[in-house]
């Protein structure tokens, strides 16, 4: 399945295949509307998956650059699944 392979290959196939049933369509505008949020005033903290098959480490430091502080986990996409252990780790420094 291609979906597992870019977002979650580092996952067993069984959890992977679970994790992406769950996926609901989202429409365009849901991907394209500009952000409401407010303006932020509070550190941010990105977290590269250096491993990522859909946004390579590359472009993702470009995004980080914005950030306040950078994180990296060896890891796909979904760390949430793929290395949840080291994820708390990096989420509990957060602050």
């Amino acid at each position: 399945m291609l979906l597992r392979q870019v977002l979650c290959a580092d996952v067993d196939k069984e959890p992977a295949e679970a994790y992406l049933r769950q996926f609901v369509p989202l429409s365009i505008a849901a991907a394209t509307a500009p952000s409401s949020a407010p303006d932020r005033r509070h550190s941010t903290t990105y977290i590269v998956t250096e491993n990522d098959q859909a946004l390579p480490a590359a472009a993702q430091e470009q995004v980080a650059a914005t950030a306040d502080h950078v994180e990296r986990i060896p890891s796909s996409h979904t760390a949430t699944i793929s290395a949840p252990d080291e994820l708390a780790v990096i989420l509990g420094r957060v602050r």
